[in-house]
């Protein structure tokens, strides 16, 4: 049986997380913070929101409460999991990035389709002319095979599987982490 303390605090961060949104697109968000009951943890949040960009504070000089409003953007649509210390992200744009752990993108959003990363490569998908092909690059963004094939798949023991088309001929090779063929022809 569910307490009336604990769907207070469940209906509290539902509400949060429907904020209004502003002009800008962004979720606006607010709590209230008693600074009189514990006031380490008050002054941590405040510093906190501080770093992330609150930009509102108010004092409602009754009990020592301070209300806090800040603004998130949510240009993040899908994520998937963090290998090798970064994590695949499709923003607003439908691109696809990468972020690290800090949630700092260090390789901007440009790809049509991504895997995540496996031995220092990921496989991403980009398109060319009327045309979408898979290559990869490494964790600075940097094609280091370049896009040519239909699909490829993640490295395991310094080889990938990929597939290359010629007309209606298809064919799945293993390359290496030069992109040359070493199983298949």
């Amino acid at each position: 049986m569910t307490s009336a303390k604990g769907n207070a605090a469940n209906q509290r961060n539902a509400e949060i997380s429907k904020g209004p949104r502003t002009d800008e697109g962004k979720r606006c968000s607010s709590f209230d913070i008693s600074l009189s009951r514990q006031p380490l943890c008050g002054i941590l949040i405040a510093l906190f929101l501080l770093l992330v960009g609150c930009n509102k504070m108010t004092d409602t000089k009754s009990f020592g409460i301070k209300r806090f409003e800040f603004e998130v953007e949510t240009q993040i649509s899908k994520r998937g999991v963090f290998s090798e210390g970064l994590s695949a992200v499709m923003f607003d744009t439908e691109k696809w990035g990468y972020i690290d752990k800090t949630g700092k993108i260090v390789i901007q959003p440009q790809f049509s389709d991504v895997e995540a990363f496996s031995e220092g490569l990921a496989a991403v998908k980009i398109h060319d002319n009327d045309d979408e092909k898979w290559g990869y690059i490494d964790k600075t963004g940097k094609i280091v095979i370049q896009p040519q094939f239909s699909q490829a798949g993640t490295f395991s023991e310094g080889l990938a599987t990929v597939l290359i088309e010629n007309g209606t001929k298809k064919n799945y090779v293993m390359i290496d982490k030069t992109g040359k063929i070493v199983i298949g022809n």
